[in-house]
């Protein structure tokens, strides 16, 4: 029930304005909307008994949107989840064939299998998350089995509890082994109360020209708006990371710094690679800073993914990730990070991807993401 799933994605995408070359679908979306003229493969995949599973979608408008695993669904466009032979790319059958549930949304093609694919939702003027949907199917009878809406899990809390790092989300809970976390029906042991931090008063503001000077393709703002975001006690001092909102008149600079209370000084430090982005989650230790990083727009937070500052040499390194870091905790080699889309762990530059989600039966499983 709660095994580790292991998925890969290959994804084929003929482009806007590259020739069609999945010609024998047309004819299942003319029968569903005759108006449909254009057509885009978004996937093809390999399946092990001799077929190849197309995610194609078809519009009655000219298909602009030429990213790889992404496209416009909107009243007029329609998906099509098809199964078709290999060997004889004529013989195909129809799996689904829908409009976006919510009348209009940007999809994306998130990871699939051998029986299943997830393809991401969000709302495509404010980039806001709506449910995802995970289509079953059964390529042995071809044909469809379920679609299920589900809310992409986020971690809510990560945390150790006396050996074991233990995380939780609004629907599941478990905890995170050397390789792989694990689901854990039932009860984990509780969060330990964490002592209380206030943000110390009185941070150094960036200045209209050192944000001109740091980012210098952003040239128009009212204000500045940092503030103090994550925290964390170290070396006797406090260490924070800066926030800000980059939209509607309001910017900032990226930064991290510590405050000594014994001096009641600042020190602050403003890497380049840090710039534009705010701060979601905060580790110091002895030889780096490690940052999780987003911008926060008007609309929806995009992640920045990790970033990792040398306390030594001052040199930056960023690890992408597509969930916003939202905790990070030291686990031997290995750190482990929650994110608003499951966990990763970062080993030897190296970053492993799991999420949460429904599996056939309804209840959640973990899903290792490849790409």
């Amino acid at each position: 029930m709660y095994a580790l799933r292991v998925v890969s994605l290959v994804l084929t995408a003929c482009n806007a304005g590259a020739q069609f070359r999945d010609t024998s679908v047309i004819a299942n979306f003319r029968r569903a909307d005759p108006k449909i003229t254009e057509f885009r493969t978004i996937v093809r995949y390999p399946l092990d008994s001799g077929y190849t599973l197309l995610l194609v979608v078809g519009s009655a408008r000219k298909i602009n949107d030429a990213r790889e695993r992404g496209f416009y669904w909107g009243p007029d466009t329609l998906m099509g989840l098809l199964q078709i032979s290999t060997a004889k790319p004529e013989r195909l059958w129809e799996l689904a064939m829908i409009h976006d549930p919510d009348h209009e949304s940007f999809a994306q093609v998130e990871r699939m299998d051998a029986n299943s694919i997830v393809i991401s939702r969000e709302d495509g003027d404010y980039g806001t998350r709506k449910d995802s949907l995970k289509f079953f199917f059964d390529s042995a009878s071809h044909r469809l089995i379920r679609i299920a809406p589900f809310t992409p899990a986020s971690v809510t809390a990560l945390y150790r509890n006396g050996g074991s790092v233990y995380f939780t989300t609004l629907n599941a809970q478990g905890s995170v082994g050397e390789d792989a976390p694990r689901l854990v029906p039932g009860a984990v042991p509780p969060m330990k109360p964490a002592a209380e931090i206030s943000a110390p008063a009185g941070m150094p503001v960036s200045t209209d020209s050192e944000i001109r000077r740091a980012r210098p393709d952003h040239q128009q703002w009212n204000e500045v708006g940092e503030k103090i975001g994550p925290m964390q006690r170290f070396e006797g001092k406090l260490w924070f990371a800066k926030t800000f909102y980059d939209g509607e008149g309001s910017t900032g600079a990226g930064g991290f710094g510590y405050f000594d209370r014994a001096s009641g000084k600042f020190t602050m430090f403003s890497p380049a690679a840090l710039a534009g982005w705010s701060a979601s989650a905060l580790l110091v230790e002895d030889d780096a800073v490690w940052i999780g990083v987003c911008t926060n727009p008007e609309g929806a937070s995009v992640s920045g993914g990790l970033l990792r500052y040398d306390r030594a040499s001052g040199n930056t390194t960023r690890f992408a990730t597509s969930g916003i870091i939202t905790a990070i905790l030291r686990k031997g080699d290995a750190l482990d990070l929650g994110s608003s889309e499951g966990l990763y762990i970062w080993r030897d530059g190296k970053l492993s991807h799991f999420v949460i989600e429904p599996a056939l039966n309804g209840s959640p499983a973990i899903f290792r993401q490849e790409r």
